[in-house]
């Protein structure tokens, strides 16, 4: 290349462009030559107001872009005020396009100006629905703001006109495996459970309690115990997005003061760092359809052996497992496969989860062969164990091929059981619904009279039953 034809330096270019200002003083071109020279040499005021000098002799496009380059000066300067003025003249040059509204939207949200930034936002979407560059800002709006859905529609939205765009697809797989459990809204509207945990609360809150809520969620325990008298309540969180939210709800609703929020597990916390001593009393709801799917027996043995006083109260104090042998087509040919369409199928059965089935039994057509049977029993308030085998007659009472146990669990909220919460398919409105453990391998026939023997099994996370 010869040195003719490179770009000159800034200083030449500056040097250029003032000869070209002297000799052609009516064009524009060397004005925006000054302000290109004057920002390459990090002058950005100059720079600014060359820019504007430019667009305020000029009209239409050429005049918003030069509008454009005189805000990213005033911005690098930090005068917000100045930048402000400059993004309005250039969207008022003439018609904005959703690419130049983007970019204003960008800019008012790195200010944190969230409102505006939205508003703009829409009014490019009018324009173009379809800009990946829009969608890419305006998920990134959403993310920042915490609204988690309209991120995923927008990152979704990417996925959709650029499917090859790389960094869409990252943050949309990075949200959808952040996404918050659907579950919680049923449990948060799952009004038997909200009233017998509020009456377990108030009966055992006293004014000098310092309560400790694992797995707080939206803080609806915490709230309780705060405003049953609680002095104190550590709430702890482990998704960081759920606790970022509980912060919120917490002070929404008065109880900042009283109650803290720790983002983290609870077998993470410590005394003297998270907590300022050992605290009198537990209250945790982390207990899925199998009772034990959540890690519960582990979780709270660690935060008794950890966190809590000797002698501590624990909401619920205990909890009864209930299992029944039934026969049922439709239960067992929703989780084991045979044939098909003349075809065998069978191998398709060795990937079956080992969990428990979560259902709504009153979906459901199946015959208990027996009366509910107590199959397990825990006193989270003394020792328990993380492994057991528990065998079990039932007595039948109806014959028929054994199929599997459904099962229900009571959490006993305080130690002499009077207040109660149960799982039962007799139980109205419970979110947990109800489980189904089937058998996988040949299923024994049972006559009415006969002795069922079987066994409940546990394994901290796990509960089985297998007949013998």
């Amino acid at each position: 290349m010869s040195e003719s034809s490179r770009d000159p330096s800034p200083p030449d270019a500056l040097e250029r462009a003032l000869r070209d200002i002297a000799a052609r003083p009516d064009d524009l071109a060397p004005l925006h030559a000054l302000g290109l020279a004057l920002a390459a040499l990090g002058r950005w005021g100059e720079a600014a107001g060359a820019y504007e000098l430019a667009a305020g002799r000029a009209r239409g496009e050429w005049a918003a872009a030069r509008w454009e380059e005189a805000a990213e000066c005033h911005l690098r300067e930090r005068d917000h005020a100045a930048w402000l003025a400059a993004v309005e003249r250039a969207l008022g040059a003439c018609a904005p396009t959703a690419r130049r509204l983007t970019w204003a939207a960008s800019a008012f949200d790195a200010l944190g100006q969230r409102a505006e930034a939205h508003r703009l936002y829409q009014r490019a979407l009018r324009l173009d629905p379809r800009d990946p560059q829009l969608l890419m800002a305006l998920a990134a709006h959403y993310e920042a703001a915490g609204e988690r859905a309209r991120a995923i529609q927008a990152y979704s939205g990417v996925a959709a006109v650029a499917p090859q765009h790389p960094e869409a697809s990252r943050r949309l797989s990075g949200l959808l495996d952040q996404r918050v459990p659907t579950w919680h809204f049923p449990m948060m509207n799952d009004a038997p459970r909200n009233a017998a945990f509020r009456a377990a609360i108030e009966a055992r809150v006293t004014p000098e309690a310092r309560v400790l809520d694992i797995g707080c969620g939206a803080g609806l325990l915490s709230l309780l115990a705060a405003r049953a008298g609680a002095a104190a309540v550590y709430a702890c969180e482990s998704e960081p997005e759920v606790a970022r939210v509980a912060r919120e709800v917490v002070a929404r609703n008065g109880y900042d003061e009283q109650i803290r929020v720790v983002h983290k597990r609870s077998t993470q916390m410590r005394v003297g760092e998270d907590l300022p001593d050992r605290l009198d009393l537990l209250v945790c709801e982390i207990f899925d359809v199998s009772l034990l799917g959540e890690d519960a027996l582990h979780t709270i043995a660690d935060a008794k052996a950890r966190l809590l006083r000797e002698g501590a109260q624990v909401i619920p104090a205990g909890a009864r497992v209930w299992c029944q042998p039934v026969e049922s087509d439709e239960l067992r040919a929703r989780f084991h496969v045979e044939r098909a369409e003349g075809f065998d199928l069978s191998p398709f059965n060795r990937l079956r989860d080992p969990r428990v089935l979560q259902l709504d039994l009153r979906r459901f057509s199946y015959t208990p062969l027996s009366e509910p049977v107590l199959a397990a029993e825990f006193n989270f308030e003394g020792d328990f164990a993380l492994w057991g085998d528990e065998v079990h007659a039932a007595e039948v009472t109806r014959g028929g091929r054994v199929d599997g146990f459904i099962f229900w669990y009571d959490l006993l909220l305080d130690p002499a059981g009077d207040v109660t919460l149960s799982t039962s398919p007799h139980q109205d409105g419970t979110h947990w619904m109800q489980g189904f453990a089937p058998r996988y391998d040949a299923q024994p026939t049972v006559a009415p009279g006969e002795a069922l023997t079987f066994m409940c099994s546990y394994r901290r996370f796990l509960l089985w039953f297998s007949c013998l």
